[in-house]
């Protein structure tokens, strides 16, 4: 069973669907381009990273799940 969809990527974070200021450093980079990409089609983005929700603003956290092992 192939549960898998191709999202062509149209998103830039110049122009973003999120916010986007709160990047600290190169390293979030494509975190949040990722993360963009599911916001801008109504996805959500799954991460292992326990700090990347720290800078959203509570609308933008609908979007993320943290996978806690």
């Amino acid at each position: 069973m192939d549960n898998t969809d191709f999202w062509p990527d149209a998103t830039s974070l110049a122009n973003p669907k999120i916010r986007v200021t709160h990047l600290g450093s190169h390293a979030q980079v494509t975190d949040m381009h990722l993360f963009n990409v599911a916001v801008s089609g109504g996805a959500v983005f799954v991460t292992l990273d326990k700090k990347f929700t720290a800078a959203l603003r509570a609308v933008e956290k609908t979007h993320v799940r943290v996978l806690d092992f």
